[in-house]
């Protein structure tokens, strides 16, 4: 079925970007929850290649929409920018109805990444039938896009030059908003511990010097 988000066809969007290949740095990445063949028995081994050939796994197979860009903590969302700890972050998403889309986060955008959270996202006619209470979930993406910080890997036909299928789609995207949980800082930790957390949309004014390194570091090269 093809849907289509507020006009934005998702079988162009997604007949124009690419996918990329690296691995994501952190605690997790030398920790128990590494990503590793050693300790996988042949009965396992033999187990999963038997379930991937067999087994219909079509709800994963739907987030085909990449989104790159970075979150923060709300708790910590009015601290000065160098105190906040700004992460970059994979969403790859479904286009569930013109209103709603559903994302699951990684902390990279290779077969490496660690699944950390997970993202709804609501049009802004959705966001405002929400009650004032519930409203305090939900972060703005506007200073994502404006700023450069929301990107849609792999549409671009010349560096620097939005393609109109991702000029479009951000033009819209601006306009949403975003519930996001984490359950895993896999820069800090080696396994998803304590509480999930309430993420943020990180102020254009307080983008720290680690995040702008990464969306420098990225214009040249989409993998981590």
């Amino acid at each position: 079925m093809r849907h289509n988000w507020l006009g934005v066809s998702v079988v162009a969007v997604l007949a124009l970007f690419g996918t990329s290949s690296s691995f994501a740095q952190g605690v997790a990445e030398k920790g128990p929850a590494r990503f590793t063949e050693e300790n996988k028995s042949a009965k396992v081994k033999a187990l999963e290649a038997g379930a991937k050939a067999v087994q219909d796994t079509a709800p994963a197979k739907q987030l085909g929409l990449y989104l790159d860009g970075f979150h923060n903590y709300k708790r910590q969302a009015d601290l000065p920018a160098e105190k906040q700890h700004q992460m970059r972050v994979s969403h790859y998403c479904q286009m569930v109805n013109g209103d709603f889309i559903q994302c699951a986060v990684f902390d990279g955008n290779t077969k490496e990444a660690h699944l950390i959270g997970i993202e709804y996202i609501v049009s802004d006619k959705l966001f405002r039938s929400l009650s004032e209470d519930e409203k305090r979930y939900w972060h703005p993406h506007d200073g994502e896009v404006d700023s450069g910080m929301l990107i849609l890997p792999g549409m671009l036909i010349l560096p620097g030059v939005p393609e109109p299928a991702q000029k479009e789609f951000l033009a819209i995207a601006r306009t949403t908003h975003g519930k996001t949980w984490h359950v895993w800082d896999t820069h800090s930790q080696a396994l998803p511990f304590g509480e999930p957390s309430l993420m943020w949309a990180i102020d254009p004014k307080q983008i720290n010097q680690s995040t702008r390194q990464m969306m420098e570091a990225r214009k040249k090269n989409l993998k981590f």
